[in-house]
């Protein structure tokens, strides 16, 4: 069976797999020579990693998809790019188009349509190696120009964890989309709340007794489950969970996401509420009162693919919501909620990618009215906006904003990019902000903040979910230890397991000592260091301090 190298997934989890020309093209040539021997469109889903690829057909209709629009007859071809050289692959209406040219052309037509379609293809290479590919190399040299140099130095590598999985076994590799630290049952012990976009599921895996960790599945049938935030929604004293659900993983502008709630009976049994559905896919939600009415408000963020839009859910009553639209653009991966200007008013900071890759913020200006404002620009269409989190890294009383930028699904197959790393975005007090370059660190996905050694000043950990894993050095989990002036040294870490797409910290077994739970989202090459959700405990070369854990966003 002929296959087509290029990946389609979601940016947010990695998120927009979009394809520069001139993998298109090579990609494309070199696999048309086979157009014979398939027939039909179609997706097929390879066994090992289950995520979908594209299956080379008649070039009638499989070129039409890949240059983003079909054909104006049986002998003629039009290759289309959107403005940043990128496949527009939702503009095709696959089915429908596909029936028509079935029904209407006979084959030896379609072959004489692949034939010219192929020296288009070729005489379109021939350009591109001309000058495209040169431009190509060329913007890459700007980007690379455009990126600070890091302002951490390198460190030793650090022994301080010892791991071991925990929840259920796996036979595929696992794709786990989100994990929490967090105690669900009010029993004083943590516990790991996971999203599986394996299985569809989101579980609970529980600590009863100490130490001991079973994994609860608590909603299922959900496709892509993104996030889950835990809140009081009902504030009748337990915790409800909210769920973002793309709908699938692979990007799409079908109407497809939702948003669920669990509510919590009190003894830990969750009934489940769809607060939306056949939306644009969510990639987040948060909660917190945003009208100042004193309930619980929604943010909830739709990453889509080329149509998205980020809304606030107003909290009417008895767990209905009324929606607000803040903006109609695609690409959002988080909307945080947080008072970023020290007004004491709720705001909500966005982080958009897709062709965006910026953050803006939306003030709050009382009553349920929002005031946007873009304070952080890549100026680089490829820059890879994975996450953001909110703490106050330097101390000084207002809240600072951590960014990773490592998505590699821009191109095919994903790699780290020299523009990939960690910045902290320094704010003024005044939701103006300063950015400091970090780190450089391939494929940065996940961040957390925490005081790891009880210094009094703000450690950050950092993981990669696309690093150059033949490489021994590239490292999947890394340390920034702050020296007391907000100078970093990165301390490597562990290159195993790979792809590490999310983790949280907090002291797991009350020993004083910083942990992490990880969770892997291994959708890409290689497959010999997997990792679906697993503790890293402490050890002894762990600092002992009297509140271990992330600092409070």
């Amino acid at each position: 069976m002929i296959r087509f190298k290029t990946v389609l997934m979601p940016r947010e989890l990695y998120p927009d797999s979009i394809v520069s020309r001139k993998h298109l093209l090579v990609l494309a040539i070199n696999r048309l020579h086979h157009w014979y021997k398939e027939v039909e469109w179609g997706r097929i889903w390879d066994s090992r990693t289950t995520y979908q690829r594209i299956k080379i057909v008649v070039q009638l209709r499989s070129i039409a998809q890949l240059g983003g629009t079909w054909w104006k007859s049986g002998l003629r071809a039009k290759i289309a790019f959107d403005n940043q050289g990128a496949v527009c692959w939702s503009s095709i209406n696959i089915d429908q188009t596909g029936i028509i040219l079935q029904r209407m052309l006979k084959p030896w037509i379609v072959r004489y349509a692949v034939f010219v379609t192929l020296i288009v293809l070729v005489l379109v290479a021939i350009f591109s190696l001309g000058g495209g590919w040169r431009r190509s190399a060329q913007f890459d040299r700007e980007r690379n120009r455009q990126t600070p140099p890091a302002e951490s130095v390198l460190g030793d590598p650090l022994q301080l964890f010892t791991t071991r999985p925990i929840g259920k076994s796996f036979d595929l590799p696992p794709k786990i989309s989100h994990v929490q630290m967090i105690d669900l049952d009010g029993d004083g012990l943590k516990d790991v709340l996971v999203c599986d976009c394996s299985s569809n599921t989101v579980s609970w895996i529980r600590q009863q007794p100490e130490a001991e960790f079973n994994e609860i599945v608590i909603l299922d049938n959900v496709f892509a489950p993104a996030r889950a935030e835990c809140v009081d929604v009902d504030r009748d004293g337990d915790l409800d969970i909210l769920v973002a659900v793309l709908g699938q993983l692979f990007p799409s502008n079908e109407k497809i996401g939702s948003l669920v709630a669990l509510e919590n009976d009190g003894q830990e049994n969750f009934s489940s509420r769809i607060l939306l559905q056949n939306v644009a896919r969510v990639s987040d939600v948060r909660a917190a009162d945003l009208d100042g009415d004193n309930d619980i408000d929604l943010a909830v963020t739709h990453f889509g693919y080329n149509e998205g839009e980020m809304r606030w859910m107003e909290n009417v009553g008895s767990w209905e919501f009324s929606s607000h639209m803040l903006q109609k653009q695609a690409g959002g991966i988080h909307g945080v909620i947080a008072d970023i200007n020290g007004d004491q008013l709720n705001d909500i900071t966005l982080l958009m990618s897709q062709q965006y890759e910026e953050i803006d913020v939306f003030l709050n200006a009382g009553r349920g009215k929002f005031k946007e404002s873009k304070v952080y620009s890549a100026g680089n269409p490829d820059f890879g906006s994975a996450g953001i989190w909110l703490f106050d890294l330097d101390r000084d009383g207002d809240l600072d904003i951590l960014y990773c930028n490592g998505d590699a699904f821009d191109y095919s197959p994903p790699r780290p990019w020299p523009w990939h790393g960690l910045q902290w975005l320094e704010n003024s007090g005044t939701a103006q902000f300063r950015n400091h370059r970090l780190a450089d660190f391939g494929g940065a996905v996940c961040a957390q903040a925490s005081d790891f050694d009880g210094d009094g000043d703000i450690d950050i950990f950092a993981s990669s979910a696309f690093n150059d894993w033949e490489t021994p050095l590239s490292q999947s989990l890394i340390l920034l230890e702050n020296s007391g002036t907000m100078q970093f040294v990165a301390h490597p870490l562990a290159n195993t397991p790979t792809h590490i797409q999310t983790f949280d910290t907090g002291d797991i077994n009350g020993d004083g000592r910083l942990d992490l739970v990880t969770g892997g989202m291994h959708i890409s090459d290689p497959y010999d260091r997997l990792g679906r959700v697993l503790l890293w405990l402490g050890n002894e070369n762990m600092p002992v301090v009297k509140t271990p854990g992330k600092v409070a966003e």
